[in-house]
């Protein structure tokens, strides 16, 4: 059986989901009168719902594509908790990075003033420096975008994996493109 020691959630829109040997908690939160909410609200009320400080976030549609370095990844959870990081995303897809840093020698500072620094991309997240940089009413994209601009003003460290670095999860950046499934060639 497969094992996981960390909770996991699964941001849903409706439905449960069951695996034989996992216990994933389905979150689902209604908008006024049962509408359906924007994603950046379903977010944040997911985040709220959370008792964890730390959250690893991927989208639905990412599609591991080889084994997680899972001693990578749990040195990633010790540096955002240890070192006070708001974010180590995972991949060098979304941030970029600058210099090297020291918590980890395959992490780099991403500079305040960057690109995507807020990225969508698979990531540890302190949850409440997630949740402050998203707002009501947004798509994920307006997220990446808006909130890299609301991350400039705040002096919250963010690490990504070096560009020179293999990823500690890899994946199919995106499963799903204009609404459908996408097929490998």
């Amino acid at each position: 059986p497969i094992y996981c020691r960390f909770p996991l959630y699964l941001n849903t829109e409706e439905g449960r989901y069951r695996h034989g040997s996992l216990d994933i908690r389905c979150l689902t939160h209604d908008g006024p009168h049962g509408e359906r909410m924007p994603w950046s609200d379903q977010l944040l009320a997911t985040l709220a719902a959370i008792p964890e400080r730390y959250v690893l976030y991927m989208q639905e549609d990412y599609f591991l594509d080889a084994p997680v370095d899972e001693v990578r990844l749990e040195e990633c959870l010790a540096a955002v908790a240890g070192a006070g990081l708001g974010c180590v995303h995972l991949t060098p897809f979304g941030a970029h990075g600058g210099t090297r840093v020291a918590e980890l020698p395959s992490l780099v500072d991403v500079p305040r003033i960057s690109a995507y620094r807020v990225s969508m991309q698979a990531a540890i997240w302190d949850r409440h420096v997630l949740a402050s940089y998203v707002r009501s009413d947004e798509s994920a994209w307006e997220t990446e975008i808006l909130g890299t601009l609301r991350s400039w003003s705040r002096p919250v460290p963010i690490r990504a994996v070096s560009a020179t670095a293999s990823p500690v999860m890899s994946y199919i950046g995106t499963g799903i493109i204009r609404g459908r499934w996408r097929s490998e060639e």
